[in-house]
């Protein structure tokens, strides 16, 4: 339990420096013309197609004792939840941007985005002391080098609609949401894990499946297919590589 909890602790302070120092790295992913940004789409799409998803549909993902197709079926019904839910806060925050003229009101939509990103860096954290425990130090290297890319280019992606308003006050509720998630996990303990964990994972899915497609893989204009496909093929590689190793 000690190790998992080391393994834990350094895996979120890794992610928490993602956040604090992702400012000082959009020049890496400020035009979607760039080959380092289709290359870090090609990272994170390769995990979402060849982890999250496949683990989705393991059998008994969700459902414990159901059929197998049934818990197939929750498992990707509780995805789709995940990505209907950010979608809509998506939607409903945009609109509210473009039509309130009142700042409070602008200030309450922030805040209510800061809110929701914390929540979802939370559930990232709660997961990861299961990743350790059930895949070893070096797949769940791979989530967090994965989620690491994944929220670099979302903060670019929010601080290109925020602009000033998106700033280290920012970075910090986000990077609080990730320890507090570890917190939580840790206080909980492994019967929680087991508990809450896989559908977590599946609402996650779906919340990143939904924030790929939207914001990290470049127009067909401006994206670089060798640099995308190079991405990929380094996440498959590390996956490969790290499923041949005793856990």
């Amino acid at each position: 339990m000690t190790g998992v909890i080391v393994w834990t602790a350094l895996a979120t302070s890794l992610l928490v420096g993602v956040h604090l120092l992702a400012g000082r790295f959009h020049y890496l992913v400020g035009s979607r013309r760039s080959r380092v940004h289709s290359c870090l789409a090609g990272i994170t799409t390769a995990y979402l197609f060849l982890k999250l998803l496949p683990e989705l549909g393991a059998p008994g993902h969700v459902a414990g004792e159901a059929s197998d197709s049934d818990a197939r079926r929750l498992a990707f019904a509780i995805a789709l939840l995940g990505f209907v839910v950010f979608y809509a806060s998506e939607v409903w925050a945009h609109r509210h941007r473009a039509t309130e003229t009142i700042r409070r009101e602008k200030e309450r939509v922030y805040r209510l985005l800061l809110f929701t990103f914390a929540l979802f860096n939370a559930g990232l954290a709660f997961v990861l002391p299961h990743q350790v425990a059930t895949h070893g130090p070096w797949l769940t290297g791979i989530y967090v080098m994965a989620i690491g890319v994944h929220l670099l280019v979302l903060d670019h992606a929010v601080a290109e609609v925020h602009g000033g308003h998106y700033s280290t006050r920012a970075r910090l509720i986000h990077s609080a949401g990730l320890v507090s998630g570890l917190v939580l996990a840790i206080a909980l303990g492994p019967g929680a894990w087991e508990a809450a964990v896989q559908p977590l994972i599946a609402f996650l899915g779906g919340v990143i499946a939904l924030q790929v497609f939207r914001e990290e893989i470049p127009a067909y204009k401006q994206g670089r297919p060798l640099a995308f496909a190079l991405g990929a093929a380094i996440l498959a590689g590390l996956l490969l590589f790290a499923e041949r190793l005793p856990h």
